[in-house]
């Protein structure tokens, strides 16, 4: 993978987690730094995480952003749009 601007970085069951602002994508990496998947956090979507500023995963395994200007976005760990 690749970064324009990597904004955070979270581990969670042997699996890093990457935020790329500029790219508005979460890229996954097992703990060896091999890359797993990546899911764009919603540029063409009306429920899209436009401006990603951080984000938490959960004990249920859902991810939480924080967005501009849509505030808290809720996505599956493999992208699906929540709520």
């Amino acid at each position: 993978g690749q970064f324009q601007y990597l904004a955070d970085i979270k581990i969670d069951n042997n699996e890093i987690f990457t935020l790329d602002i500029l790219l508005h994508r979460i890229q996954v990496f097992d703990l060896s730094g091999h890359f797993l998947y990546s899911f764009e956090t919603g540029l063409n979507s009306e429920k899209s995480v436009s401006y990603p500023l951080g984000f938490a995963i959960s004990l249920h395994e859902k991810i939480f952003f924080l967005d501009v200007p849509y505030g808290n976005q809720i996505f599956d760990r493999k992208g699906k749009f929540i709520r």
